[in-house]
């Protein structure tokens, strides 16, 4: 036999399918680069840009109303100047929170918005990220989600922690712990202690850091991811998301990065050389999978239809060489392998 076809060309490729429910993106209070922060246009923005969350800040006025706010005064977003917590909400009616220091009178009139409304208006349209900026907030955000059946459509986040285990206490609702810059593994023991699912820390979080945390039930979801290098970094090194000011950036690099093929799995792919012709397998178990050959440009060349045990098979190709893509279907994940022809 011709030596060329007994000789086998082993593939050992670093990869990680990026599926695009795999990777989430908060819109860091709102669509936040486009238009005035923590305001109804601003989230809806975020819904346009095809963002998983849109996350918000959460504050009191005087006689009690939960608005969207970030800063505790209205001075840098709004056209008004003084404490929020010195203002009753009907005082806040006719406050422009357009934010015309930054976007001129494109937004003029926009309004800051009770946490009802933003909730109300993402409800079944994206899910929600809600950053509690104050204490003594908990029992009435719970309170608040549960009468709008909105427990499974939002975390509540916070910097701080005694807040978050309150919601710990009275509720199911998943918590993100935000931490500064100086955080280890106590700050992830301290979430673990609570039940808590989500850890915000700043910047991209390296992959031994998220290995830690995935091996004590937490994912991390890191603020705020604003260049699409820091971006990529993020999923490749397996963070569960990214908050960020730039979610329409963020979801063309996660959209990149899925028809690229950046993946995770070590996946060895068996090739026989041309000419006459190809055959390979997968070294890794897949059931009952819809599997077929396209090239880098996402055109289908063969089509194998379902495969009951994707790792007994063995797929017959002709094709010149170079490389192509196994794109493998279980359910709604979606995974693609590369396999180079020689």
């Amino acid at each position: 036999m011709n030596q060329k076809l007994l000789s086998i060309v082993l593939f050992l490729i670093v990869v990680k399918s990026v599926a695009q429910q795999d990777f989430v993106i908060s819109a860091h209070r709102g669509n936040s680069s486009e238009a005035p922060e923590n305001t109804l246009i601003a989230n809806q923005l975020a819904i346009d840009a095809k963002a998983d969350y849109v996350e918000c800040d959460v504050r009191r006025t005087r006689d009690g109303v939960m608005v969207t706010l970030h800063d505790s005064s209205l001075n840098r977003t709004t056209n008004t100047r003084g404490y929020l917590r010195s203002f009753n909400y009907s005082q806040l009616v006719n406050v422009d929170a357009g934010y015309s220091s930054r976007f001129g009178n494109l937004y003029r009139g926009e309004r800051i918005p009770t946490l009802r409304q933003v909730l109300n208006q993402a409800k079944g349209r994206i899910k929600v990220e809600i950053e509690l900026k104050e204490s003594g907030l908990a029992d009435d955000v719970v309170a608040l989600v549960r009468e709008l059946n909105m427990e499974n459509d939002v975390i509540i986040i916070s910097f701080n922690f005694s807040e978050l285990r309150r919601v710990k206490q009275i509720s199911t609702i998943p918590v993100k712990y935000l931490v500064s810059f100086f955080w280890g593994s106590r700050n992830l023991r301290q979430l673990q202690s609570i039940g808590g699912e989500f850890f915000g820390p700043p910047g991209v979080v390296s992959r031994s850091r998220v290995t830690e945390a995935e091996n004590m039930g937490i994912k991390i979801i890191s603020y705020t991811i604003d260049s699409e290098r820091e971006m990529r970094l993020a999923i490749q090194n397996g963070q569960y998301g990214i908050a960020t000011n730039y979610p329409r950036r963020a979801v063309a690099v996660r959209s990149e990065l899925e028809r690229n093929n950046t993946t995770i799995n070590s996946i060895p792919v068996l090739a026989f050389p041309n000419p006459i012709s190809t055959n390979f397998k997968i070294n890794k178990s897949y059931k009952n999978a819809l599997v077929r050959l396209i090239n880098r440009n996402g055109e289908e060349l063969v089509n194998y239809g379902l495969i009951e045990e994707v790792d007994n098979f063995e797929f017959k190709v002709n094709q010149n060489s170079g490389d192509y893509l196994l794109e493998i279907i279980t359910g709604s994940k979606r995974e693609v392998v590369p396999v180079i022809i020689n």
